[in-house]
Parts: C-alpha cells; sequence; structure tokens
C-alpha cells in the first residue's frame, strides 16, 4: 500500500474503528498488513542476532552436523523442529534441528555432546528427537515416506505450546516492522 493510502487510512481511523477494531490504526495495520508476520520476524531474527548477549552464546557453541545414518528410522521434521530444552546460558544446553532424514544439527555448550550422540544409539536419538519435532509442530510434518504416519497422528501438537517471544518483544518487533524506533527501550 502506498504511504498516501496509508496516510489516509490513519487520518480517519478514529471515526472508521469498529468496536472490534484494535483501539491504535498502528495495531490495525500491524494485524492486517499482509507482510507484517514475515517483517516482523525477520527484524526479530536480525536483532537476535545482533542481540549483545544471545548472538555470542550462540556462536560460542560447539556447531555440529550428526550422520545418524545407523537409525532403523528417519528424521522428521516440521513447521516447529527446534529442540532447545534448556536456557542457553545453561552448561547443558543445545540447539538440535533434523537438517536431513538421516542428518542432525547440533549447537552445544557441551564439547563432547556430539561425540556422544554420534557413538551413541542412534535409533534411540532419532526417535528422541522426532517426539520433539513432532509434538511441537502445529500444521505441518515432513518425512521421506509415510511409514511414521501413525507415529505423526498420535503424537502431533501434544507438546505445549512454548513463549518463544514475550509479549514485549513481540511488540518491539511489530514496531520495527513498521518503522517505528525502538531505542531507548
Amino acid at each position: 500500500m502506498c504511504d498516501v493510502g496509508i496516510k489516509a487510512l490513519e487520518a480517519n481511523y478514529a471515526e472508521r474503528r469498529r468496536p472490534t477494531d484494535p483501539a491504535t490504526f498502528e495495531e490495525y495495520f500491524a494485524r492486517t498488513n499482509p507482510a507484517a508476520a514475515q517483517i516482523g520476524a525477520t527484524n526479530m531474527i536480525a536483532e537476535i542476532i545482533d542481540n549483545a548477549r544471545v548472538g555470542p552464546t550462540i556462536f560460542n557453541m560447539h556447531w555440529s552436523r550428526i550422520d545418524l545414518s545407523r537409525s532403523n528410522v528417519t528424521l522428521l521434521n516440521s513447521d516447529r523442529p527446534i529442540d532447545r530444552p534448556l536456557g542457553l546460558d545453561d552448561p547443558r544446553a543445545y540447539i538440535a534441528l533434523p537438517i536431513g532424514p538421516r542428518t542432525l544439527f547440533l549447537a552445544s555448550n557441551d564439547l563432547t555432546l556430539a561425540d556422544r550422540v554420534s557413538r551413541g544409539d542412534h535409533t534411540k536419538a532419532v526417535k528422541m528427537m522426532n517426539k520433539t519435532v513432532v509434538g511441537q509442530a502445529r500444521e505441518f510434518v515432513w518425512g521421506m515416506d509415510d511409514s511414521q504416519l501413525p507415529f505423526v497422528e498420535k503424537r502431533m501438537g501434544t507438546a505445549p505450546e512454548r513463549v518463544i517471544i514475550t509479549a514485549e518483544q513481540r511488540q518491539a518487533a511489530l514496531d520495527a516492522a513498521q518503522g517505528k524506533s525502538t531505542a531507548g527501550s
């Protein structure tokens, strides 16, 4: 939408606002702008990467790509595939993500974790990862074939919602997407 049109809508929003509409034009625009979610997510990711505490913490973890080809099942992927059960400052913290049917990305504070997973029971590791990935899924799960469909049907979406970002972080992302300055907040 062009800036002139947005300004016109903003100018008379109060008169045109329905009782079910947000209180301010900014809130309304954030909810109705088709790209608001993508813009907000992109800005949030950039802020996380640039965050003086979180970025270096993740960058300083030990990163590995683990081949789990000895498993008798393949890794599944979903719309919520990241396993991060602990706070990043915990010495046992890790971030795991399936990146292929038999390949796992792992970033860990523990230098030995990747080696232990690699040398351990691959089927057990894959099943644990699949349980997390499928449990967290809300709309989509992908696999190599339909062989794990009963597992997916039974477990999809069973994990409770996790607060990924706080309401304050969400609002900051929306503000950033709208070009509002968040400096000093």
